[in-house]
């Protein structure tokens, strides 16, 4: 059966605000607020420092081979080296790695970053309500700004968990 779902307008439009204060806030700080799998494509096997948090895990490191046939590393050719609370960096650990296609994406990790929403902090969450309920009460203000007490929590936050 197709089901049916009624979205007012308002409905839709609060679902897209707050995707936008989600992302205002990851943009403004490096702190994923929502869990998500991140895909980076490199031309070659070297070292990445990992920018986002909180930081979940590598899901995967594919390489296109000497064929240009898409592999997988095996997850003991590399590991995720904690720096601090928040620098973390992709290091490959086999002193032999595979031979690349000469590509722009030979190389792909896969990795998870963000919280869930059991565990996002409470003033982030406060943050995101704010910058929601700001461009919903003022639809005429641009996407890109945002009250200055919404980027004193982003700020207060960033600086505890960075600093």
């Amino acid at each position: 059966f197709p089901v049916t779902i009624e979205v007012k307008v308002s409905d839709a439009t609060l679902l897209k605000q707050g995707l936008a204060a989600l992302l205002y806030v990851e943009a403004k700080s490096r702190v994923v607020p929502q869990y998500r799998l991140y895909t980076l494509s490199l031309s070659s096997f070297c070292d990445f420092e990992i920018d986002r948090y909180p930081f979940v895990g590598i899901e995967s490191v594919e390489y296109y081979d000497q064929n240009n046939e898409l592999q997988t590393l095996g997850s003991g050719n590399y590991t995720a080296i904690s720096y601090s609370k928040v620098d973390k960096v992709l290091k490959y650990t086999s002193t032999t790695l595979p031979t690349l296609y000469n590509r722009e994406d030979a190389v792909k990790i896969r990795f998870r970053a963000g919280y869930s929403p059991e565990t996002l902090p409470a003033n982030i969450a406060e943050a995101v309500r704010h910058l929601v309920m700001h461009w919903y009460n003022n639809p005429d203000s641009p996407k890109h700004e945002a009250p200055t007490m919404v980027d004193d929590i982003i700020r207060t936050f960033a600086l505890d968990v960075f600093a």
